[in-house]
């Protein structure tokens, strides 16, 4: 499954051009794009470094601002930029409830039609603009997209629901896009917008063959990192043996470490008194920061004025020395603070480590997500093989189907059922 990392566009590789090491499928905003601040960077100088670059209307952006989309601006750009970007999504029209999926549906198959038409112009394939067929909208809508033979089509799961009516909304989408009798097999390209848990994207990874997120740098923000486990292969290795760092750690669950501790509460690795899984834990942690060639640091949860919006506060990572001298601790000595030897010169002076640092943050989680993706395609995976399916996740996929095809089946006999007439006003 390709991942395209979402947002920040302004804040990332534009910032740090290291991040262009990995960032490989990228996915940015018009309503960010079309102020012309980013195009000498992204478009020009780093477009070379990127497998793919997608072009979202940034609809959702542009609604939570008040700040419209013309839908005659954004072709426009489109087509000023048809060499830049492989795929196009539609300026879709986003519903907030099923009251509004019915006008919203109807709105976004206009715009469709409307690019369309103004892409076939201009000599751009059908193939690379993106409907979207998002959550609360009816599904007649996303029938009559696969049935028109569309390419390439866009589930949007909606930002309102948790993960369970995420999952109710993608059993629905899925004995629409499969081929009948025919399980794994979509009829399109279909690309989850928006969607980043992972257990979700596992269950459906023979639906997606794309999905986009701006989580990577969320957590970032947030002073989390996404941290793999030590693969058994590597701990079974004699001693003095070793493997690459990428077979060296297994991607297929990776987890979300506050490493600023920035949570409202220690976590187990920041415990005063730790056990002794807490330390194995722990060094795993480090070990695996080491492997990337990146430091931990040492900086504490600082909170300052928000520069960007006046009145507000934000928090920051910054220095803890001043507040290990207010402690009443020597400087580097407190455990908690993450003070490893190897985080520290030899003149004393503490390393700038991911703890400082949120571009640092990005990087690795950029690392973590691509190789977890790899991990739901095998064919393009090149590292360690992917573990074998538990009985318990087979059934789950099994359910799966089996759940959509009774719905499926329900609807059909609701559909030929004779309808009642009511009176309405």
């Amino acid at each position: 499954m390709k991942n395209y990392f979402a947002a920040y566009e302004g804040s990332a590789e534009v910032v740090k051009e290291y991040l262009t090491d990995v960032l490989d499928f990228r996915l940015v905003s018009y309503f960010v794009m079309r102020q012309k601040l980013y195009d000498d960077k992204i478009l020009k100088e780093y477009r070379s470094r990127y497998t793919s670059l997608m072009l979202d209307s940034g609809a959702f952006s542009a609604e939570g601002q008040d700040r419209p989309i013309y839908i005659g601006d954004y072709i426009r750009y489109c087509i000023k930029h048809k060499d830049v970007y492989d795929y196009f999504v539609n300026l879709d029209v986003i519903p907030g409830s099923h009251d509004e999926g019915i006008v919203t549906a109807e709105e976004s198959k206009d715009n469709y039609h409307q690019m369309l038409a103004a892409f076939k112009e201009a000599g751009i394939d059908r193939g690379r603009l993106i409907p979207v067929f998002h959550q609360y909208e009816k599904y007649d809508y996303l029938k009559e997209m696969v049935d028109d033979g569309i390419p390439y089509i866009g589930l949007s799961p909606s930002n309102k629901e948790r993960d369970k009516g995420k999952r109710e909304f993608l059993s629905f989408c899925a004995p629409i896009c499969f081929e009948p009798d025919k399980k794994g097999i979509p009829k399109a390209k279909f690309h989850a917008f928006g969607l980043s848990s992972f257990p979700i994207l596992k269950w459906c990874k023979y639906l997606f063959h794309s999905a986009d997120a701006k989580t990577w740098a969320q957590h970032a923000s947030n002073g989390m990192i996404y941290v793999p486990k030590k693969s058994t292969k590597a701990c079974s290795l004699p001693k003095g043996e070793k493997l690459a760092w990428q077979d060296k750690w297994d991607f297929s669950n990776p987890r979300l470490v506050d490493i600023g501790n920035h949570a409202k509460r220690p976590a187990w690795w920041l415990k005063d008194v730790p056990t002794d899984e807490d330390r194995k834990k722990r060094h795993e942690i480090v070990e695996y920061i080491r492997d990337l060639g990146l430091h931990i640091g040492h900086s504490h949860v600082e909170r300052k004025h928000n520069t960007s919006y006046l009145g507000e506060w934000e928090e920051e990572l910054t220095s803890s020395a001043k507040k290990e001298l207010k402690l009443g601790h020597e400087k580097g000595t407190t455990e908690f603070m993450w003070t490893e030897d190897f985080d520290t010169h030899k003149d004393g002076t503490i390393r700038w480590g991911l703890t400082q640092d949120i571009h640092l943050r990005m990087y690795v989680n950029i690392v973590a997500i691509r190789w977890w993706h790899a991990l739901l395609d095998p064919t393009t995976y090149t590292g360690p093989p992917e573990p074998d399916k538990t009985e318990e996740e087979t059934a789950l996929q099994d359910a799966f189907f089996d759940k959509v095809v009774e719905r499926r089946k329900k609807r059909q006999k609701a559909k030929s059922a004779p309808k009642k007439f009511t009176r309405t006003r």
